[in-house]
C-alpha cells in the first residue's frame, strides 16, 4: 500500500490531464493503482487535515483543530495544537496487524508518539513545528 500526498499539489499532474506537467513515474503508479477523481479535506490547514488523513476522524474529534501560531517566538496560542494522545492512528493500526510502516517527508502532526513509523526518512528535526 502506498499513499502519496503533497502540500498544495492539486491536480498538477499529467495523469489528471495537466498539459504542462510531465510526471511519467506518478502516471505509471496511477495507471497501476487507484487514481482519486474526487477528494475533500476536513480542514484547509495542514496539521488538522493530516490528522484526519491519519485517523479517519474530523479535526474536532482528534483535538487538532489549528496550526496557527501566536506571536513569533511565543508558544502556540491555541489548545488545538496537537491530537489527543488517546486517538488511534493508521500507523498504530497497521503496526498492530504486523505491517511495516514508513514516512518520507514531514509529519506535521503531534504528538509524534502517536505515529510509530518503523522508518522515517528525514531527520526528526525536519518534522517539528518549532518557530525559527
Amino acid at each position: 500500500m502506498l499513499l502519496i500526498t503533497a502540500d498544495d499539489l492539486g491536480q498538477t499532474l499529467s495523469c489528471y490531464g495537466d498539459k504542462v506537467a510531465r510526471t511519467p513515474h506518478i502516471d505509471r503508479l496511477a495507471s497501476e493503482g487507484i487514481l482519486f477523481l474526487n477528494s475533500y479535506v476536513t480542514q484547509t490547514s495542514c496539521s488538522p487535515s493530516r490528522s484526519s488523513l491519519f485517523t479517519g476522524l474530523y479535526p474536532h474529534q482528534t483535538g487538532d483543530i489549528s496550526n496557527e501560531l501566536g506571536q513569533i517566538g511565543l508558544p502556540y496560542s491555541n489548545s488545538g495544537y496537537s491530537m489527543a494522545p488517546s486517538v488511534v492512528t493508521l500507523p498504530q493500526l497497521l503496526k498492530a496487524q504486523g505491517y511495516c510502516t514508513g514516512i518520507i517527508g514531514k509529519l506535521h502532526v503531534y504528538p509524534e508518539t502517536s505515529f510509530p513509523f518503523d522508518v522515517n526518512v528525514l531527520p526528526k528535526a525536519l518534522n517539528t513545528r518549532d518557530v525559527q
